[in-house]
C-alpha cells in the first residue's frame, strides 16, 4: 500500500515518530525526488517520492543489508 500526504507531514512524522533522518536524495526522470530516510540505531528505513507539496511513502523496512546503517 502506498500512502500519500503533504510532504511536510510525511517527513515530520518519519522524524518524530521513527527518528528517521534523510541520508540520500535523488532526482528521477519524471522530475520527482526520492529520499531514503534511516534510523541508524533501530535500523528502520523509509523510501519517499515527492514532487511539489505531495509525498508518497513507497516502502518501509526494519533491516538493512548495509551494516553501517
Amino acid at each position: 500500500v502506498i500512502f500519500c500526504d503533504k510532504a511536510e507531514i510525511i517527513f515530520n512524522t518519519l522524524a518524530s515518530k521513527f527518528d528517521e533522518k534523510p541520508i540520500w536524495v535523488g532526482k528521477t526522470d519524471r522530475d520527482t525526488h526520492v529520499t531514503l530516510t534511516v534510523n541508524k540505531e533501530e535500523h528502520t528505513w523509509s523510501l519517499v517520492e515527492y514532487q511539489g507539496g505531495t509525498a508518497c511513502v513507497l516502502g518501509v523496512g526494519e533491516t538493512s543489508s548495509n551494516p553501517d546503517i
